[in-house]
C-alpha cells in the first residue's frame, strides 16, 4: 500500500492547510527544507480519506521524519500476519483431506479410524511438519511486528502537545 494524498492540517483547528503525497518509498519526506525538516513539522498528518488506522498524527517541530510509514508497516506487517495464517489453514485442510483419501483408498494406517480421528490425525500431522512450524513462526513474527509500530504509533498519539 502507497499513499497517494496526504492532509496537513493545523494543530489547533484540526483544518486542512496543505497536502502532500506522502513518503518516497524509502521513507524521505520529497518536500522537506535544505535543513532536512518535514514540510508538516508541528501540524497534524494522515492520509486522505484513510481509515481509523490512520490517526491523525502529530509531527513534531523540526521533525526530519516522516511519522506515516509506521501506520503503513503496521498495516504491512497484519496483512502479512493473515496470508501466514491463511496458509496455514490452507495446509492444513489439504493434509485433512490427504489423511481422509488414504483412508477411502484402504491405508492400513488410517481404513480403520472414524471420521472425527482422520481429522485429528491431520490436524497432528500437519502441525508438525515443518512448513506449518515456518508458517506459525512467520505468523507471530509478523503480529509482534504488527504490536510494534501500533504501539509506536499510539505513542506519537499521546505525545501530540495541547493545541496553544
Amino acid at each position: 500500500m502507497t499513499i497517494q494524498s496526504v492532509d496537513i492540517r493545523d494543530r489547533t483547528t484540526g483544518e486542512v492547510v496543505d497536502h502532500c503525497k506522502g513518503p518516497t518509498e524509502a521513507g524521505a519526506c520529497p518536500r522537506a527544507s535544505k535543513d532536512g525538516v518535514v514540510a508538516c513539522a508541528n501540524r497534524l498528518v494522515a492520509p486522505s480519506d484513510a481509515g481509523p488506522q490512520h490517526w491523525p498524527l502529530w509531527v513534531p517541530p523540526k521533525s526530519r521524519h516522516c511519522v506515516l510509514p509506521w501506520n503503513l508497516q503496521a498495516m504491512r506487517s497484519l496483512e502479512q500476519a493473515e496470508a501466514n495464517r491463511n496458509q496455514w489453514l490452507a495446509g492444513l485442510a489439504k493434509e485433512i483431506e490427504y489423511v481422509k483419501g488414504r483412508a477411502e483408498e484402504g491405508d492400513p494406517r488410517f481404513v480403520h479410524l472414524t471420521p472425527g480421528e482422520l481429522e485429528r490425525v491431520g490436524r497432528w500431522r500437519w502441525s508438525h511438519s515443518h512448513r506449518a512450524k515456518s508458517l506459525d513462526a512467520w505468523e507471530r513474527t509478523y503480529l509482534e511486528r504488527t504490536r510494534i509500530y501500533l504501539a509506536f504509533t499510539e505513542l506519537r498519539m499521546r505525545s501530540t502537545p495541547p493545541s496553544p
